[in-house]
């Protein structure tokens, strides 16, 4: 589960697939109108072990800024992942921050982007120290990325893999794996479900997550199989 946790925000950075969609009239949830999402975190079994939840908020001048959080404690072991991004209307990250506390053990890190000398500087709180990471033009962190995907696959266009940043980089590979029925809101409805195979400096993580149909290319499950079992976020409203 906690490594389930670690790479939600390389997974959330991973997102959104349609083919052949209807797009209803007055669409709503991201980029349309801000958005508010609130996923239950399961096990195979169908116990429940906490919740998720991300919101995007647009600035007209400023951005978008987008935050996950995922809560997952038990009794005297706190397991919270919070990520935050900020980023131009063009969906190119500015400033990433990744803040965790599993147990006894607490991180805080900031990575920004300077974009005139195309790096990343991430810095660690507590001393951590400074470094630098090549990025592009437009770089993305794990959260921006899965917001601009959605936004690019709900116009039709379907990006490249890509190199997305969270805490380390990750390389985000996808394939889109067929129709499959999901239930949103109680109904029967047909999702698309997209593998992803995240790739880091020392893991490789494989999930499955299965897309509406709608404008906003709303996330309805994310699936993440270890050997022990699958963990899900569903989404609840």
């Amino acid at each position: 589960m906690l490594d389930m946790a670690r790479t939600l925000a390389a997974a959330l950075a991973a997102a959104s697939f349609a083919w052949s969609a209807t797009i209803p009239v007055g669409p709503e949830g991201f980029p349309f109108t801000n958005e508010n999402l609130e996923y239950s975190l399961n096990f195979t079994s169908g116990v429940k072990l906490g919740k998720a939840h991300m919101t995007a908020r647009r600035d007209p001048v400023n951005g978008w800024s987008f935050n996950f959080v995922l809560d997952a404690s038990i009794p005297a072991f706190p397991i919270i992942d919070r990520f935050s991004s900020y980023d131009g209307l063009d969906l190119c990250s500015l400033r990433f921050d990744r803040n965790f506390e599993h147990g006894k053990r607490k991180a805080h890190e900031l990575t920004w982007f300077d974009r005139t000398r195309s790096v990343a500087v991430r810095s660690t709180k507590d001393g951590g120290g400074l470094s630098e990471i090549p990025v592009g033009l437009c770089p993305h962190d794990g959260l921006s990325f899965f917001y601009y995907l959605r936004r690019e696959l709900g116009q039709g266009r379907m990006p490249p893999n890509d190199v997305v940043l969270a805490g380390a980089a990750y390389r985000v590979s996808m394939v889109y794996a067929g129709e499959q029925p999901a239930v949103r809101d109680g109904k029967s409805i047909s999702a698309d479900q997209v593998n992803f195979t995240i790739k880091g400096p020392a893991s490789e993580t494989r999930i499955q997550i299965l897309f509406a149909r709608d404008a906003a290319r709303t996330p309805l499950v994310v699936r993440c199989p270890f050997k022990v079992g699958t963990f899900s976020l569903e989404l609840i409203r």
